[in-house]
């Protein structure tokens, strides 16, 4: 029954997309539901993946290129043990596990006593709230302190947020990225590969609010890619279906050419990390680069990969499979 569901469900999508895309093309909308399924086969193109990666508009070359989600899985199997994933899924751990490169404050609210509440506030003007067990910036919540007295803010978490949920000390960001948006922490991601010798890294960029307090690519933002070798934001913003950012929308600060601080302690920071849990090696860091030096955000073992591919900052149509490959072709990560 479930394998009927998920035939169902992609079937369903599949024409959606198609619908979109011919209403966008004037293309015609069986031959798009065709070509989608067809992709899905040759490619592991998710029906997803034909719509953000503009598909249609690729020569079958160009198609063979992309990592999908087919290979985007097919990573996380191979590098991945399942069995050891908690350590990143779970944000309590996480902290544990990476205390040393972890760079700020944090409670465990179904632990919490009100005095270790106070203590965590002092001297902060905000803090987070997120769930353990979230993803793509969902359920987060930014509490401003002064904006209320501890006590109604212990007592709105102790029912809201009791079980489930830690409190982060907010990060303070460098002075180059807050310049470009002040009031989110714009998030450097970069992915890599440990097969239990040698660490890769795949791919990476910055994500930026564009109006909000939380950076995260399902949230209204825009990334741009990194350079893996300088650290230089090397091509505009985007996003799906947007155009080319040089400079950032809201604000105006330029985001193409930024250097980013830190850069050769960042690489260091993410080798020392990638090999902390060895079982786990295919894992897309979420760094904040802080006035003295890089933390770590969180890990993630789906690590994302459409944002590395968005058409605008593809002026070719060629995607990153090639450096994909050369991970998939080495051996599997030590169990």
């Amino acid at each position: 029954m479930r394998v009927v569901n998920k035939i169902k469900s992609v079937y369903a999508e599949t024409r959606k997309n198609a619908s979109a895309i011919s209403d966008k093309t004037g293309k015609n909308r069986w031959m798009l539901e065709l070509d989608i399924l067809r992709c899905l086969f040759k490619y592991k193109a998710s029906p997803n993946n034909y719509l953000k990666f503009e598909f249609y508009n690729l020569t079958a070359a160009q198609r063979a290129t992309y990592v999908t989600y087919g290979v985007s899985q097919q990573m996380i199997r191979k590098f991945n043990n399942p069995k050891d994933i908690d350590v990143f899924e779970n944000k309590l751990k996480f902290a544990e596990v990476f205390q040393d490169m972890f760079g700020r404050a944090y409670l465990d609210t179904s632990k919490m006593t009100f005095q270790d509440f106070e203590v965590f506030c002092k001297g902060k003007e905000k803090f987070v709230c997120k769930p353990t067990g979230g993803s793509q910036g969902t359920d987060i919540r930014v509490f401003h302190i002064a904006q209320d007295d501890l006590t109604n803010i212990y007592a709105e978490i102790m029912e809201k947020y009791v079980s489930g949920f830690m409190l982060e000390e907010w990060i303070e960001q460098h002075s180059v990225l807050s310049d470009i948006y002040p009031d989110a922490v714009n998030c450097l991601r970069i992915i890599t590969v440990y097969d239990g010798k040698t660490t890769d890294f795949l791919t990476g960029g910055v994500t930026f609010s564009l109006h909000s307090e939380i950076a995260n690519g399902s949230q209204p933002s825009i990334v741009a890619p990194v350079d893996l070798e300088t650290g230089i934001l090397y091509k505009p913003a985007a996003t799906f279906g947007s155009k080319l950012y040089v400079n950032h929308p809201t604000t105006g600060k330029r985001i193409l050419g930024v250097q980013l601080p830190f850069w050769q302690e960042t690489i260091a920071l993410l080798m020392r990390a990638s090999q902390r849990v060895p079982t786990v090696g295919y894992v897309g860091w979420d760094v904040a680069l802080t006035p003295s030096g890089p933390i770590l955000i969180e890990g993630n073992t789906t690590p994302g990969y459409k944002y590395y591919q968005i058409p605008a900052h593809l002026s070719d149509g060629i995607g990153n499979l090639a450096v994909y490959q050369r991970a998939l072709c080495r051996g599997k990560a030590e169990a």
